[in-house]
């Protein structure tokens, strides 16, 4: 599968998919219908192109090959290989759905005692999701485990599990385009990727957040002007069950759609305060969830690197150094990662590409939270689905395109006895967010130096 190469100095409308690369999101939907003037030193446009399919073949034979290593090491040791990717502690696997089912019972989540405060740190509208389910057993008198061994529990947890992962496909597989094999076999790798397996492990209610982030992507740009509002009420509740996908509005605002931006500010407040209603105190639980927040940052900020998105694991690597100290790798973290995410909101609307856009978005979504778990990278699925469903690649997608695999890479590595996969899945996503920080940053620089041109070129 060669590239191709593709040269023109009299024919721009010959290469329109070129040109598209060649513009950032914002400037093609607002634009396309201009006439776009292309000047390079040479007066000539030269890149090397591959085709789509090349790096769908690739992403989806690399997930499955990865994935079958993944699950021959666990058959044949008996499930003691490969076991890594799972939560470290054996006992707990479930209990992001059952924790909160206790802490929940009582309608007094933020001020519920069993564990501590800093456990009780869910936007009002999770717990009142989860709610009806914490009925199904009695959660007040007895623990989160044995409501996780009664039947009705366990039911619950699948019932839920099911129904997201089939939504979840539906929406991802909708997103996609091309022909329906590959539509399905992308769904296929994404479900098989090590974050998703971990997801579900954990059974954290931010797949919920994921599908309506999803949703948001797949229709905020709907000719159907019903679909299109539905989606920025599913980004505004997305954002009231994980608060950084709030991020997304931002994508509303580069487009000048500002009516929509207002819409999706009304939609959001009242998703996150009117559910206080629901518990007991109202609006007077808001303070409590506030308090909780930071205990939550206190007790996981420092707590180790593995299986954890974000600068302040890696910073954490550093400390056993000598002069090195927890607390300053700790600070150099957040601030590394307030950096990147002021490049985001800067620079992300000047990326040459759709998925980039998105992409750098996802990033720091992913990234920037003091207490990211590996299953935060659920949001990762649909930019990666929108970098396969574009046309044409660039020599430079290798780069998106290893690291992305590395980031799903289900296949655990062990160094003396540990797994450092997920700190290889971590590294993987950081240097894609440094790289689309460096392009969003050169964009800027170049829209600056030629702001008369209509085209920026790569």
């Amino acid at each position: 599968m060669r590239a191709s190469k593709v040269c023109s100095n009299t024919e721009p409308e010959k290469h329109l998919n070129i040109l598209k690369s060649s513009l950032s999101f914002r400037e093609f939907t607002h634009k396309k219908g201009d006439v776009f003037l292309l000047k390079t030193t040479k007066n000539k446009f030269t890149t090397t192109l591959y085709k789509k399919s090349t790096f769908e073949i690739v992403f989806i034979t690399a997930i499955f090959i990865l994935s079958f290593f993944f699950m021959s090491g666990l058959c044949y040791s008996d499930g003691q290989h490969q076991r890594e990717l799972l939560f470290s502690d054996r006992n707990d696997y479930f209990m992001d759905y059952f924790n909160p089912m206790k802490y929940i019972s009582e309608a007094n989540p933020y001020n519920n005692t069993y564990l501590s405060l800093g456990e009780k740190v869910y936007p009002p509208l999770a717990y009142m999701i989860l709610y009806p389910f914490s009925k199904l057993f009695d959660y007040v008198t007895k623990l989160p485990s044995q409501g996780r061994a009664d039947q009705l529990g366990i039911m619950s947890l699948v019932f839920i599990l099911a129904i997201s992962s089939v939504v979840y496909g539906a929406l991802l597989y909708e997103l996609k385009n091309g022909r329906k094999v590959i539509r399905w076999l992308t769904v296929s790798a994404l479900f098989l990727s090590g974050v998703y397996i971990f997801s579900l492990e954990r059974a954290n209610i931010i797949i919920l957040s994921a599908i309506l982030l999803t949703f948001f992507l797949l229709f905020y740009n709907s000719h159907n002007k019903v679909l299109r509002e539905i989606s920025l009420i599913a980004l505004a509740l997305a954002a009231a069950l994980k608060i950084f996908p709030a991020l997304f509005g931002l994508i509303l605002l580069y487009d000048k759609r500002y009516k929509d931006v207002c819409k999706l500010v009304i939609y959001g407040l009242i998703a996150v305060f009117l559910p206080f209603i629901f518990f007991k105190g109202g609006f007077e639980n808001v303070p409590y969830l506030i308090r909780n927040m930071r205990a939550n940052s206190q007790n996981y900020t420092d707590r180790g690197f593995q299986y954890r998105f974000g600068f302040i694991p890696i910073s954490i690597l550093f400390s056993g150094l000598k002069h090195i100290s927890v607390e300053f790798s700790v600070n150099l973290g957040k601030l590394i990662s307030i950096s990147y995410l002021i490049i985001t909101i800067i620079a992300s609307f000047s990326l040459y590409k759709r998925w980039k856009t998105i992409l750098m978005l996802t990033c720091a979504l992913v990234s920037t939270p003091l207490n990211s778990g590996f299953y935060c990278g659920l949001y990762l699925f649909a930019p990666i689905v929108l970098f396969l469903n574009d046309d044409q690649h660039e020599s430079g997608d290798w780069f998106y395109m290893i690291f992305m695999i590395l980031a799903l890479n289900p296949y655990q590595v062990s160094i003396a006895n540990s797994s450092i996969s997920g700190v290889i899945s971590n590294i993987a996503v950081l240097l894609i967010y440094t790289r689309l920080c460096f392009e969003g940053i050169s964009a800027i620089k170049y829209r600056i130096m030629n702001r008369n041109d209509k085209l920026i070129y790569s």
